[in-house]
């Protein structure tokens, strides 16, 4: 099952590719990345005078405004945004009421490199981005930025990567991004992707924030690839929805090939299969990532679908899963340390265990409602479920009441 999920996950990704048609005033830079991405750079010539009269200077300010009527707002949103990184200027706001009709079309990529600011819509119900590529409607490249206050429909909606330059000599590099507030309508919500190959890492490194968003109808909301070490993952109060009958859902939140430091607490999952799932199915791959899955509520939008937190990485440092309301815990890793407490467990699949590990180091105490537990070869584990039906087999040290 997981190899399908990262399997069916980069295909997907590596399915859009982005073809982008440049004004003669700017230089463009085409490459293809790991997952077979053709990815288009664009760095404006022009100042903000030569942006229209839908891009204003306003102080500390960058404002834009859609032009309406069917025309594409693309080059206005990247000549203010290149033109607030030119200035100095640490805002673009982007302004536009959907109920008056006045909302943005984008048929590329904005890319936002080497820029430490925010772009800011009114609110998620008034400020709407429409993507019209099978790319992302924002890239993000060695930056610091902030995406808030919007709502984005398209194919992706907000991607991170290394630099060109960076992924030529096989370096890391860095990026911060804090998506606060933005509701994202796409198969793909928030993806950072590193690079990954033989001979060749260029990972990601920084930091992603999402916070009091809303992942609707996505296959997966937020994906997190080829992070390197010390990779801060926060995921807060956000909602992440699919319906069943409008698109085959994967994931909620998903992590593979990384190490991250992650925090999820507070999110709302609603949707088919799986609500956080770390794996690494890559051979002799070390990943050294610390989970904090804390007070999420887990539900299924289908009696025939999972409502699950999956771990499939080898030496996790630790994965600490307590105060939540789900169903599942799936856990096939060796070396891990898991903990498991103080959940309240629903039942969702009758077939399936309500929790299931396999080689790690386990702690599952004073959970509520939990049914059954399969432990398989795991490590000093501490079992602490009375009247809880358990399966035990070729484990070592284990301590179970």
């Amino acid at each position: 099952m997981k190899k399908t999920i990262i399997a069916a996950t980069l295909a997907a990704l590596s399915a859009n590719t982005l073809a982008l048609d440049a004004p003669s005033t700017e230089t463009v830079d085409r490459y293809t990345d790991t997952i077979g991405m053709t990815r288009t750079v664009k760095t404006a010539k022009t100042s903000y005078q030569n942006c229209g009269s839908a891009v204003q200077v306003n102080g500390s300010t960058v404002v834009v405004n859609p032009m309406r009527d069917s025309v594409l707002d693309t080059d206005n949103l990247q000549c203010a945004i290149n033109t607030a990184q030119r200035n100095d200027i640490r805002l673009v706001q982007i302004k536009g009421n959907r109920d008056n009709d006045q909302y943005f079309m984008v048929n590329q990529p904005i890319v936002v490199e080497g820029w430490t600011g925010e772009i800011q819509g009114v609110n998620m119900d008034k400020t709407l981005l429409i993507g019209q590529s099978e790319g992302p409607v924002f890239e993000v490249i060695n930056s610091n930025l902030k995406i808030s206050r919007m709502e984005i429909r398209g194919e992706m909606g907000i991607a991170m990567r290394p630099r060109q330059s960076r992924i030529n000599s096989c370096q890391n590099d860095v990026s911060f991004l804090n998506v606060d507030r933005v509701s994202i309508e796409s198969a793909y919500g928030v993806t950072d992707v590193g690079v990954a190959e033989d001979g060749c890492d260029s990972l990601l490194l920084g930091q992603l924030t999402v916070n009091r968003s809303e992942f609707d109808s996505g296959e997966v909301g937020v994906f997190v690839a080829n992070a390197g070490a010390g990779f801060q993952l926060n995921s807060t109060f956000n909602y992440f929805y699919a319906d069943p009958e409008r698109r085959a859902v994967q994931s909620g939140l998903v992590a593979i090939h990384s190490s991250v430091t992650a925090n999820v607490s507070g999110n709302e999952f609603a949707f088919g299969e799986w609500s956080v799932y770390m794996g690494s199915d890559l051979e002799n791959e070390r990943p050294r990532s610390s989970w904090s899955i804390t007070k999420n509520k887990v539900l299924s939008t289908s009696k025939d679908k999972l409502a699950a937190i999956g771990v499939y990485e080898e030496n996790t440092v630790s994965v600490d899963i307590s105060s939540n309301n789900l169903s599942h815990v799936f856990a096939d890793s060796f070396w891990n340390n898991i903990s498991i407490i103080n959940n309240n467990f629903s039942k969702s699949r009758s077939e399936y265990w309500d929790v299931s590990i396999d080689g790690a180091t386990a702690t599952v105490t004073a959970n509520n409602r939990l049914d059954s537990i399969r432990l398989y070869g795991t490590f000093d584990s501490t079992v602490n479920q009375p009247g809880v039906r358990t399966q035990y087999q070729y484990n070592e040290n284990l301590l179970s009441r």
